[in-house]
């Protein structure tokens, strides 16, 4: 946990300091991309080395399909709320 806190704090000293950051701006998307690229391949290899896993994978599939729409609508749910209440409270005349 030292070390991540650690490189974590290094990497906002360096950025804060630097110098170069017009001529890299790009860098750190890039490099956040590669990482997350390099981590759906290691975890894919995982799964997909795991025979428990293939064989359960269709009902894992149906219960995931399930979290997520219920995730999505949950959501549209709740800012739909919340815009009903905001606009109710600017119509009356308060502020926005």
């Amino acid at each position: 946990m030292f070390w991540l806190v650690f490189f974590l704090a290094l990497g906002m000293l360096i950025g804060k300091k630097a110098r170069w950051r017009d001529a890299w701006d790009s860098l750190p998307s890039r490099l956040t991309t590669g990482g997350l690229i390099f981590l759906l391949a290691v975890m894919g290899a995982q799964l997909g080395a795991n025979p428990e896993l293939l064989e359960q994978i269709g009902q894992l599939g149906y219960q995931a399909v399930i979290l997520a729409a219920a995730a999505v609508l949950g959501s549209i749910a709740a800012v739909h709320l919340l815009d009903l209440l905001w606009w109710r409270r600017r119509q009356a005349g308060g502020e926005s």
